[in-house]
């Protein structure tokens, strides 16, 4: 956001789409999103603190293995598309990406965490869960089924997330649909998913900032799987 308020005007669909109710605030926008992200980054620091929580130690951790995870990442979604049946070539992307289009890839994809993740994995777990309870399941299965819905449909709507048909209306424009990087980006959302549930979402966020920083600066899912 300090960036962003220095003159990088590029914002990623899903912190559009998180903050879309402050729009009618027109001209004081700006100022009060800032102000909320400063208010809630005191908060969580406070919070850590007053729970004796070492602030630098744990983000370091946080970070590296989000980092040994994105080195993973790439690796393991090749793998699927090439055994799914799809071309993967080694050819590196010859375009130069600007400030903007890094900023974008690395911070985008923790507002695509908060969203796709925590809110929209989390809302279709507990509907989910609360469903197959409603429906007489057992504890077990009623959350086995949660977690399935969750992982699935987040997946699913990341994926989607990136189209022109449901992208269109924040003003970002969008993709037309590719079976193979709609596949590539479903199986994206499984893995961090899957991460997501196993060691959080800040993990989860560092992959996929690193793991798109890696694709923004020499790599793209249009050379990767053809």
């Amino acid at each position: 956001e300090v960036l962003q308020r220095s003159g990088a005007s590029a914002r990623c669909s899903s912190e559009l789409f998180a903050t879309a109710i402050l729009q009618p605030l027109g001209d004081w926008e700006g100022p009060v999103r800032a102000g909320l992200i400063l208010s809630l980054l005191l908060f969580s620091a406070f919070t850590c603190l007053r729970e004796g929580a070492p602030l630098v130690p744990l983000i370091g951790r946080q970070a590296l293995r989000g980092a040994l995870c994105s080195f993973i990442l790439g690796p393991s979604l090749l793998l699927m598309m090439v055994l799914l049946g799809h071309t993967v070539t080694s050819e590196a992307s010859q375009l130069a990406p600007g400030g903007s289009e890094v900023l974008l890839a690395v911070s985008g994809a923790a507002w695509e965490e908060l969203v796709f993740r925590v809110g929209l994995y989390g809302v279709l777990f507990l509907g989910a869960r609360r469903l197959a309870l409603f429906s007489g399941a057992t504890e077990r299965w009623a959350h086995f089924f949660g977690e399935a819905v969750g992982l699935l449909g987040s997946s699913v709507l990341f994926a989607a997330a990136h189209l022109e048909l449901f992208s269109g209306w924040l003003g970002r424009g969008g993709e037309e649909f590719n079976a193979a990087v709609f596949t590539f980006r479903f199986g994206a959302g499984i893995l961090l998913g899957l991460l997501f549930r196993w060691r959080g979402p800040g993990v989860s966020a560092w992959s996929h900032g690193l793991f798109n920083l890696s694709l923004a600066v020499g790599w793209t899912p249009a050379v990767l799987v053809n």
